[in-house]
């Protein structure tokens, strides 16, 4: 069974045993939760991990297991470590700040990309909207390499990044395919600050992050973190 077949067949029970007014979870449940994790970091699945169990306002499971680093040296894994959301920042930061300027009336799901974008209508994509960019029903690549832009235009170049994202042609109508498109979400960032005026990584600060209290979630994590920052690779 996978970790993820695990963890659901445990949730399951989890829930089961949480319809009282006070959920807990029993000691049996709680060793399951350790043993799964620490048997997957045995297994070399993880060097190590956050694990947080909650329901309503009650926090049910916290522990840190295994390192947070594994080279040059380890570093054990502690509660308050902060790990890279990579690819969850879709869905936490830029599709949530585009529903923030829904919300303001800034910007409606059926309005076209190349409203805010007028470079994106080359190439038959004048009719692709918000919507599309949105659920990656766009037409557009799933990603391209940036090694020919950055030796032309060093790095960062998000300018010369949008440019050659609006030149590409779509692989599809829109509407008509599912792909999972990083670039569709490169644009959905450059709108935020084409109507709001900020970067993502502002806007989302002000009007997500700050306002529910998650002082330790940013984009540009400051030096003082550096001992609390899970590495994501070895180079």
């Amino acid at each position: 069974m996978s970790v993820r077949g695990m963890i659901f067949v445990l949730m399951l029970g989890f829930t089961a045993g949480c319809h009282s007014q006070s959920p807990t979870l029993t000691k049996l449940q709680k060793g399951q939760i350790q043993d799964l994790v620490q048997t997957e970091i045995e297994n070399g699945s993880f060097p190590g991990a956050v694990v947080l169990i909650g329901q309503d306002q009650t926090v049910l499971f916290k522990e840190a297991f295994g390192d947070q680093a594994i080279e040059p040296n380890r570093q054990p894994m502690h509660m308050d470590t902060v790990f890279d959301l990579a690819s969850m920042t879709k869905p936490l930061a830029t599709a949530a700040s585009v529903m923030v300027l829904m919300d303001q009336a800034k910007i409606d799901p059926n309005d076209t990309v190349a409203t805010y974008l007028p470079d994106f209508a080359s190439e038959g994509k004048d009719t692709v909207q918000i919507r599309h960019l949105l659920t990656h029903t766009s037409g557009l690549p799933a990603y391209t390499g940036a090694e020919a832009l950055e030796e032309a235009h060093g790095s960062p170049c998000p300018d010369a990044v949008i440019k050659t994202i609006c030149q590409y042609e779509a692989l599809n109508e829109p509407g008509e395919i599912f792909r999972y498109s990083c670039l569709g979400y490169i644009l959905l960032s450059r709108i935020v600050t084409e109507i709001s005026g900020q970067s993502l990584d502002e806007f989302s600060q002000a009007h997500l992050f700050e306002p529910m209290g998650m002082q330790h979630t940013t984009f540009n994590p400051p030096d003082a973190w550096h001992d609390h920052v899970a590495a994501t690779k070895i180079v």
